[in-house]
């Protein structure tokens, strides 16, 4: 069987059209104001795309510089993250987080691992009632954040059940810093995402490149209140541009199949 030709500039542009005219399609039938995508290939992006709005007030329309909150994507960013300081020997994925973060109560919680806080089976909670009004606060680091939830029970003993936590990842972030040697947003800007326009949330900032956040749900498109998200910054309060959350994706791919190559000889 013959191998596959590669695409050439011809079907590159086809493609494009089509990719555009399918992100028109989807903020007309979704009801969003606005969106962007990008495509990675052979090392580089090959492709980046928008339609809409990324402010409807003043009629801004989404480019490749717009920056959309990542909301739980930013769980991928974290966890890329840990897996460095564990390649680094900076962290052992199987010891208690007590032993790099000492200022959890080190009564409060049976031995939770950062294996387990990834994988969403350390039993911690996720949101909760009690945390309705958490926007409306700025959280300086992370270990604020922590505070919010480090007296809670945990629902099940750590490693016994799946259940989605972004507190979880909250305090994954705060073993990373612990790890790191330096503040959680530091350590991501210096050694994950050096050169790229990922950082934390800035949706109700001043920044016009920013996508403003829009309830689509509750009757005709309305703008929503601002809402600070350092509560959970590894958990969903990062933020991106299309085309290097693409690059992001695309050069860890390509540094883990680096690492999967055998060396000569």
């Amino acid at each position: 069987m013959a191998a596959p030709k590669p695409a050439g500039p011809d079907d590159d542009a086809r493609a494009g059209r089509v990719s555009a005219r399918v992100l028109e399609l989807l903020v007309e039938t979704n009801g969003v104001p606005g969106m962007g995508a990008a495509v990675w290939r052979d090392g580089k992006v090959v492709w980046s795309g928008s339609a809409g709005y990324r402010d409807l007030e003043t009629r801004t329309p989404v480019d490749d510089q717009t920056v959309f909150r990542l909301a739980s994507v930013s769980k991928v960013i974290t966890a890329t993250a840990a897996a460095k300081l564990k390649e680094e020997g900076l962290l052992d994925p199987n010891a208690p987080v007590s032993t790099l973060v000492p200022y959890l109560p080190a009564d409060r919680w049976p031995a939770i691992t950062a294996r387990q806080l990834a994988a969403h089976t350390s039993g911690m909670p996720h949101y909760e009632d009690a945390d309705e009004n958490l926007g409306g606060h700025r959280y300086a680091t992370v270990r604020e954040a922590v505070a919010i939830f480090q007296d809670r029970p945990l629902l099940s003993p750590p490693g016994e059940k799946y259940g989605y936590s972004s507190w979880g990842y909250t305090l994954l972030s705060a073993e990373i810093e612990a790890a790191a040697g330096k503040p959680f947003l530091d350590y991501l800007a210096t050694d994950i995402t050096p050169g790229l326009r990922i950082g934390p949330d800035a949706t109700d900032g001043p920044d016009p490149r920013v996508s403003r956040a829009y309830d689509i749900e509750d009757g005709p498109i309305h703008r929503e209140p601002p809402h600070d998200v350092s509560y959970t910054w590894a958990g969903g309060g990062l933020s991106a541009t299309a085309p290097d959350l693409a690059t992001f994706g695309g050069g860890s791919s390509r540094a883990r199949s680096s690492r999967r190559r055998p060396s000569p000889g």
